[in-house]
């Protein structure tokens, strides 16, 4: 069997190829859906750019959902594979996608997820309170408008008045990248990090860090580092891909269904009311102490090799 072209190569050399497959892949993606958007939309490309900055009119939602599935499966979900092929010739089995998910372990994986909430709770108050030293102030201000940005995109887009709508947003936002996020950031990023300072932990941790670095979100860095640490281990216990995959997509989906069914106006009252709560703190220990335990009982009992 073909071990790869790249399989002896030095770990930098890897994370290079890998950011150069998948930049390739995002450019020629986008730029097909953008040729494709044209007559699937019936526009031309100025007045494409123009619906890009409108976020009030459905129509233009409609072509930056098209457009968010794109640039996800460019960037995301295509390059896995090829890299995958260049690293080992055996594209599945370097992936870790051979072993089919087994529903003990699979719940245990979802309760670590709903038992994370308090401390990812924490971690984004403490997250969004932070300041950059005053001489960076203008950095902070370019940070905090892009968040702002970015927050206005995730509002129009998690605005549904249908059950099609629903399901459309479950695609987008938790199928698509539960799937393409794990095989990229765990499935080759976090290998690749692990074989360059030869330590597993160290390799869980950076892969997690760029794993919330790249979605350009600074504001939610360490609740998103803390998610990306868990599907490390999850990973690394499991020797399965489809365990930080199904916590992932569990992840993105409670957030739509939330969204759905109680409004953004009911979620930001809730998390409010929780904050002022006296026993918020020992419900962020209690959350933190479930999911290491849920953690340990995890490794103990679903660890492979």
């Amino acid at each position: 069997m073909n071990p790869g072209y790249f399989y002896q190569s030095h770990p930098l050399t890897k994370l290079l190829v890998a950011a150069v497959i998948s930049f390739s892949c995002f450019i020629l993606t986008f730029f097909a859906a953008i040729i494709l958007a044209i007559p699937l939309f019936g526009i031309g490309p100025l007045e494409l750019i123009n619906a890009l900055e409108d976020l009030t009119n459905p129509e233009n939602l409609t072509l930056l959902k098209y457009l968010q599935i794109a640039q996800s499966t460019g960037l995301f979900l295509i390059p896995p594979f090829i890299i995958a092929y260049l690293f080992s010739g055996n594209t599945l089995s370097y992936l870790k996608l051979l072993k089919a998910p087994r529903l003990l372990p699979s719940l245990i994986a979802l309760l670590m997820i709903f038992s994370s909430l308090p401390v990812i709770a924490f971690l984004t108050q403490i997250n969004q309170g932070l300041h950059l030293p005053e001489w960076l102030s203008p950095v902070e201000d370019w940070m905090r408008r892009a968040e702002d940005s970015a927050e206005r995109l995730t509002e129009a887009f998690l605005h549904m008045d249908s059950a099609g709508g629903l399901l459309f947003n479950l695609l987008m936002i938790a199928v698509i990248p539960a799937l393409g996020e794990e095989l990229l950031f765990r499935g080759v990023v976090q290998k690749v990090f692990s074989d360059w300072t030869k330590n597993i932990h160290l390799g869980i941790f950076l892969a997690a860090a760029l794993f919330s670095f790249l979605h350009f979100q600074f504001f939610g860095f360490l609740p998103r580092t803390l998610l990306g640490i868990l599907f490390g281990y999850l990973f690394v216990y499991s020797g399965s891909l489809w365990y930080p995959i199904l916590a992932h997509f569990f992840n993105n989906a409670m957030a739509v269904m939330i969204y759905y069914y109680i409004g953004k106006e009911g979620v930001e009252k809730s998390f409010e009311q929780f904050g002022k709560e006296s026993l918020s703190f020992y419900f962020i220990v209690a959350g933190a102490l479930v999911l290491l335990f849920l953690m340990r009982f995890f490794r103990s009992n679903f660890r492979q090799g």
